[in-house]
């Protein structure tokens, strides 16, 4: 199935997006339009809104396949004012505190749907392609004294794919985060550690300042094994059925990155 980007008559410009659950985290339709909602109308960031169809449903029928229906945010050339790690941190934790406000709120939210929790296997992943590096990976995940330390920190609904493709500079000095599907119930570590990959440069500062506000003694190793724990997860996914999820847009690449993360990880 593709994806499709379309324009109304006033040449305002929307991305028709196929639904296919098996790609998402958070496959609950009706949460992930919620998510967009609530994000809608701040000051300092904007997310796409989600236009409902004529009968009121999150989704719609385009050729026999469910798509989600979601404005196209226009990008910004990249400036010191409107692209620096003080101003997308603050950003982000002003997200983390509006959708915390949701977790607490919403019964729809499954607590076991974690990064975590994702990275248990059942028996038919370790029968594929990647057996023997995603069963050391798993017990080097799970043997690791940060397991229940980490993974039970401030867990809230979190972004969960805070990128340089879904994060970047919009128009009045705004910043554009796009692309929830990922969206999970789990510690929102895991986006600032996404945040010191977009400014490797400033990734002590962030700790610091992340540390500093919230009374923690993070350390920049702790950081590097939730990458573990992530690229463990998304190899763990793959490896379901590697020749379909090689092909895949960036599969090949979401493969390669994992693999060299994990690699990194356990030589370290």
């Amino acid at each position: 199935m593709y994806d499709y980007f379309i324009s109304d008559n006033k040449g305002k410009a929307y991305y028709l997006r196929y639904f296919n659950s098996q790609k998402n985290i958070l496959n609950n339709i009706d949460e992930l339009q919620r998510i967009h909602a609530i994000l809608q109308n701040q000051d300092d960031f904007c997310v796409p809104e989600w236009i409902l169809s004529i009968d009121g449903k999150a989704t719609m029928n385009f050729r026999n396949s469910k798509y989600i229906l979601l404005t196209m945010l226009p990008t910004e050339k990249k400036t010191l004012e409107n692209w620096n790690y003080n101003k997308v941190l603050n950003i982000l934790s002003k997200m983390h505190l509006i959708l915390s406000k949701l977790s607490k709120n919403n019964s729809i939210i499954n607590s076991e749907l974690t990064f975590f929790n994702f990275v248990n296997p059942c028996s038919r992943h370790l029968d594929g392609y990647f057996k023997n590096i995603l069963a050391t990976s798993i017990n080097a995940v799970t043997d690791n004294y940060r397991f229940n330390y980490l993974k039970n920190y401030k867990r809230q609904i979190i972004h969960g794919d805070f990128h340089s493709s879904n994060v970047f500079p919009g128009k009045n000095n705004k910043l554009n985060i796009i692309d929830f599907f990922n969206s999970t119930f789990d510690t929102p570590l895991f986006d600032l550690m996404e945040l010191m990959d977009l400014f490797p440069e400033n990734k002590f500062n962030i700790l610091d300042k992340y540390n500093d506000w919230n009374n923690c003694q993070f350390t920049m190793r702790d950081f590097e094994y939730l990458k573990f724990v992530k690229a463990v997860f998304y190899l763990n996914r793959m490896n379901e059925n590697i020749r379909f999820n090689s092909r895949l847009k960036g599969g090949a690449m979401t493969i390669k990155w994992a693999i060299t993360i994990i690699d990194n990880y356990l030589c370290g």
